[in-house]
């Protein structure tokens, strides 16, 4: 029973990360190509599609959460505020 729940908890884990990976990519650049190699399948990010704003409230929320232990709830409040700033800025400007 153990090593199932193990394999389950790895996964998880993957998912978890998958998920992760995709929403950064698409949240920091606005383009991405895909790429098909038979069966192998990848979204590769167009490095003139960066939004330099996503890019750094993502490394905000990172060092939020990593360096000052600051929880979920209160990094994605913050991160969503300062999204919300840095569209109304680009809208305005």
């Amino acid at each position: 029973m153990q090593a199932a729940l193990s394999a389950v908890t790895a996964a998880v884990v993957g998912v978890i990360v998958n998920f992760s990976v995709w929403f950064a990519f698409h949240t920091i650049f606005s383009a991405l190509r895909q790429y098909r190699l038979g069966p192998i399948h990848a979204e590769v990010p167009v490095a003139s599609s960066l939004d330099p704003g996503a890019l750094l409230i993502c490394l905000m929320a990172l060092v939020a959460m990593l360096r000052f232990r600051l929880g979920t709830g209160w990094t994605l409040l913050g991160a969503a505020a300062c999204g919300v700033a840095w569209t109304l800025a680009r809208v305005a400007g």
